[in-house]
């Protein structure tokens, strides 16, 4: 089932839960994200110079004749590395800034004084979101999920998805 912002074709933001920011506490982190679609990995990938093919890698993975998975230099860019990757720290909050739109119900804890408080949303946090690979990557997995939808709807919204599909998923905001 797709949600309902088919209809105005993803041009706000979706609030997606985050339970994984939360250490169990309530209420649950959202976090405002617009689709990342393959124009906007595209629209990335130009801008920073990363190769589409390898995104930026320099080798990709194949099946040899074994059967077995080899990695070869990307046949693309020869395997030189000349423009960034997706791992980069700028590409990374290129890429937040295009997708993470706003947020609500962050709670910090201090390092040193483990003092634990509510934080306002900023782009500072989201900026902080992207420096750590792990929530940038869980953020980023949401987004492209929403940015699967948006495509599959543009496609033909008209058609249900089958179960089992990859961009089936429950509707976004009401995952628990």
């Amino acid at each position: 089932m797709l949600p309902t912002t088919i209809e105005t074709g993803f041009d706000e933001p979706v609030p997606v839960k985050f339970p994984e920011l939360c250490d169990g506490r309530e209420p649950v982190t959202e976090i405002d994200l617009k689709p990342y679609t393959h124009g906007d990995v595209a629209e990335i990938q130009e801008q920073f110079g990363i190769c589409r093919r390898c995104d930026g890698m320099g080798q990709v993975e194949e099946t040899d004749q074994k059967g077995e998975k080899v990695k070869i230099p990307c046949p693309t860019c020869a395997g030189k590395v000349t423009g960034k990757s997706g791992l980069d720290l700028d590409v990374r909050l290129a890429i937040g800034r295009k997708v993470i739109k706003g947020g609500r119900n962050f709670v910090g804890a201090d390092p040193l004084t483990g003092d634990v408080r509510a934080i306002a949303w900023s782009e500072k946090l989201r900026d902080g979101l992207c420096h750590t690979l792990a929530q940038f990557f869980l953020i980023i997995g949401r987004a492209q999920k929403l940015g699967a939808m948006q495509d599959s709807a543009k496609k033909d919204s008209s058609i249900p998805l089958p179960d089992g599909s990859p961009t089936a998923v429950a509707p976004v905001g009401l995952e628990g």
